[in-house]
């Protein structure tokens, strides 16, 4: 008898096996109304299945589970993955800025080896700090929000929103010092090439110092306010 033979019987007797067995306790049972375990002790007072059988909720501030809190497809895998992705734009910049820096100590007699080893690692890096900036902010403005999420509204009451602003706009300026050593900018006189590189670098700095500023103070209310017991403010800034 084949092997594969042999294993579609086995899966086949565990299914007729398991099929029959009665729910443990605790288990839980599916069904149109609210969520039960085996015991009757209801969990959630709604239920709805996306994509591939997962189960997805989005609580209110009280922390209760009601019918229009239940996600749908896209919103559960769009919104409930930006800061992942957030997280993977920092991280993947991060380590092209360490990989760029680590290559900037050696001396190149080719340019075009020094543009792919330092120049194009620290410019792909910038782009992706700019990526997760503005993808944080998307993630601020569109907290709590019902319907179309949207792609850009001054929100400094959201939570997160100005940290995230000045991380964005000091990335953007320091893809101006990233690109200043690219060939397109060599006829270009040095004194501007030199603001380029550094005067544009300075100003990031200074933003992302700012964004770093705003999000310690935030933090630090939040932690007086639970020290406190008080109850934080809702996503929309009640």
């Amino acid at each position: 008898m084949a092997i594969e033979d042999m294993v579609d019987i086995a899966l086949e007797t565990g299914a007729v096996d398991n099929r029959d067995d009665p729910p443990q306790s605790g288990a839980r049972v599916e069904g149109d109304g609210p969520t039960h375990t085996g015991d009757s002790t209801p969990l959630v007072s709604s239920m709805q299945t996306v994509g591939g059988g997962m189960v997805a909720f989005e609580f209110s501030s009280e922390g209760v589970i009601g019918d229009d809190m239940v996600l749908d497809d896209d919103r559960w895998r769009w919104r409930h993955t930006v800061s992942y992705w957030v997280c993977v734009c920092y991280i993947l910049g991060s380590m092209l800025f360490v990989a760029g820096s680590a290559f900037w100590y050696k001396h190149y007699v080719h340019e075009s080896r020094e543009r792919a080893l330092v120049v194009y690692p620290f410019l792909l890096g910038s782009i992706l700090f700019t990526l997760g900036g503005y993808l944080g902010m998307f993630q601020a403005i569109n907290l709590g929000r019902r319907g179309t999420s949207k792609l850009w509204e001054w929100s400094p009451e959201k939570d997160g929103f100005l940290g995230y602003w000045f991380y964005f706009v000091g990335a953007l300026v320091f893809n101006v010092s990233c690109i200043e050593p690219l060939e397109l900018f060599a006829d270009w006189p040095d004194w501007l090439k030199r603001e380029m590189a550094w005067g544009a670098a300075e100003v990031g700095s200074l933003c992302f110092i700012a964004g770093a500023f705003v999000e310690r103070r935030r933090l630090a209310d939040g932690i007086r306010r639970r020290r406190a017991g008080c109850t934080p403010p809702t996503s929309s800034g009640r």
